[in-house]
């Protein structure tokens, strides 16, 4: 399957719904002072879906590049953090592509900072989540028990101002 195809992530699709302000089931969590532009959306996500993609084998990883798309990892390991790092005075806006976790057996937890932070949050179910950083560094985590089957989900971000 084709990203391209993929009508939730084509930019009209969410430009259109976040003019009409209907975003429907999805969650968007923005941090005070960063208001995403229409323009910005629709004239930049191209290069998510083209660029600073990384080998899908890998149980986290460190992402400086402006724009990149993460996957799950389909390892053995039970914990995996993704570090994503922007250069002082831009931010991170990480999209969360349909999240569906067994709460129970495992979490996924955005922490806005670096891994000591305490600014955090867990979810586990949800079919769009968009999440805005205050900070120029953020990590994604994610747990679950062994044996427990790797979920299918997609991570997109991208640097702002």
């Amino acid at each position: 399957d084709s990203l391209l195809g993929d009508s939730r992530l084509r930019p009209w699709r969410f430009l259109s719904d976040w003019q009409k302000g209907k975003l429907g089931p999805r969650t968007v969590v923005w941090c005070p002072g960063v208001v995403p532009s229409p323009l910005a959306w629709c004239c930049s996500w191209a290069p998510v879906i083209l660029s600073s993609v990384k080998d899908k084998n890998l149980c986290g990883d460190l992402y400086e590049e402006e724009y990149g798309v993460i996957y799950p990892y389909l390892g053995l390991h039970t914990e995996c953090l993704w570090t994503i790092k922007m250069d002082p005075g831009h931010k991170i806006v990480l999209a969360v592509h349909d999240l569906h976790l067994n709460c129970d057996k495992e979490s996924f937890e955005i922490i806005d900072g670096p891994p000591e932070s305490s600014s955090s949050r867990k979810f586990c179910d949800k079919p769009y989540l968009e999440y805005a950083s205050c900070t120029n560094t953020m990590i994604v985590k994610y747990t679950r028990k062994p044996n427990h089957p790797v979920p299918n989900f997609l991570l997109t971000f991208r640097r702002v101002l």
